[in-house]
């Protein structure tokens, strides 16, 4: 990305901003994704830029850096950075990212065995 941006005669800055930790935030990373909006917004708006590159990875990230990109009124090119895998398995099944929390959870509260939470995929 940093040579395309020089290439075309730019220089490139990284600002980062506020990621949501799926698998840890409760109820939902969707109550944080307006927190994270905001404070990308103040970070565009705190640097001189002309244009943006977004690189976001889930499915609430992506949205607040649009969000932020579009309140600045700069234009902008987003590279999303894929799906998170699933990190355990449990019971037999793979488990989706809200579960792997919950199975966190259970872990801290001694309600699961630390070999349950060990296991991964195969």
């Amino acid at each position: 990305m940093k040579n395309g941006v020089y290439e075309a005669g730019g220089i490139p800055l990284e600002l980062p901003v506020v990621s949501l930790g799926e698998t840890l935030l409760r109820p939902t990373a969707m109550l944080w994704r307006n927190m994270a909006a905001m404070a990308t917004e103040e970070m565009l708006r705190a640097n001189p830029i002309d244009g943006v590159v977004l690189l976001g990875g889930c499915d609430k990230t992506i949205p607040a850096l649009l969000m932020a990109a579009a309140s600045v009124d700069l234009p902008a090119v987003v590279v999303p950075g894929g799906p998170m895998p699933g990190a355990f398995r449990a019971a037999g099944g793979p488990l989706a990212v809200v579960q792997t929390g919950d199975l966190l959870g259970r872990a801290l509260t001694l309600d699961v065995s630390e070999e349950e939470v060990q296991r991964r995929p195969t």
